[in-house]
């Protein structure tokens, strides 16, 4: 599960996101130059994909470990694995 403060970060990100996205929609006043609302659409997801991005970004910057160790865990043959033997120096002398 990913920690506390990489949902708070994405929420202010995806909050701060909204304004913009209402700008970009209503920025002609001219209905017919407006966007569609598959391209507001596009853009709303392509900024909760870089919300996300930032989000996860600012977490390992902080030290949030929370995170990257639940990504460990669901790794295909992660934790299930035994660990390799290390090979020892075997000094006859």
């Amino acid at each position: 599960m990913a920690s506390t403060t990489f949902w708070i970060i994405f929420a202010v990100c995806v909050t701060a996101c909204i304004p913009i996205l209402l700008f970009y929609a209503k920025r002609s006043p001219n209905p017919r130059f407006r966007p569609k609302i598959g391209e507001v659409a596009l853009a709303g997801l392509l900024l909760v994909a870089l919300s996300f991005g930032f989000s996860l970004g600012m977490t390992s910057i902080f030290g949030i470990d929370e995170v990257f160790d639940g990504m460990q865990k669901h790794k295909p043959g992660g934790s299930s694995r035994a660990p390799e033997a290390t090979p020892e120096d075997d000094d006859d002398e």
